[in-house]
């Protein structure tokens, strides 16, 4: 008999007014229930479609950060900072001058370290997430001697 009276109220809403008041209370109680249940499938729903999405962006960001190289102006500051670094240590001087007798292979060989080290080709090619950890690594760098 609720299920009749579920249906009449969504159907015929003159036939609510004629019901017992108690029969009524009943009806609207089960129609909110039920309300409450199809919401709490609907938000459930929804929070596992967000929680995808969110997967999803995280992935991307992720592949993102992973590909990105430097841009122009880090470029330059990875050049600037090797050639700072070059100077220094050819105006000190040490063992590696015997094999490094130029700054030119000074030069080559801070390249070729930071490729080694960053496993790329090119410093353009290092990427940005790692900018700062190379602009350290060339502030320290000193040949080695193989």
């Amino acid at each position: 008999m609720r299920k009749n009276n579920l249906e009449v109220i969504k159907n015929d809403f003159t036939n609510v007014a004629s019901m017992p008041k108690d029969e009524r209370d009943i009806i609207i109680q089960q129609l909110m229930q039920q309300n409450l249940n199809e919401l709490s499938t609907e938000m459930e729903r929804i929070k596992t479609d967000q929680n995808a999405q969110l997967e999803r962006i995280e992935k991307v960001e992720s592949d993102v950060k992973n590909k990105i190289t430097l841009d122009y102006g880090q470029q330059a500051a990875l050049q600037h900072a090797k050639k700072k670094r070059v100077e220094e240590l050819w105006k000190v001087g040490g063992e590696f001058t015997k094999v490094l007798d130029t700054k030119r292979k000074l030069h080559a060989r801070a390249w070729s370290e930071l490729y080694r080290t960053f496993g790329v080709a090119s410093y353009r090619d290092v990427k940005s997430k790692d900018f700062n950890e190379a602009v350290e690594w060339i502030q320290v760098w000193r040949p080695q001697m193989f």
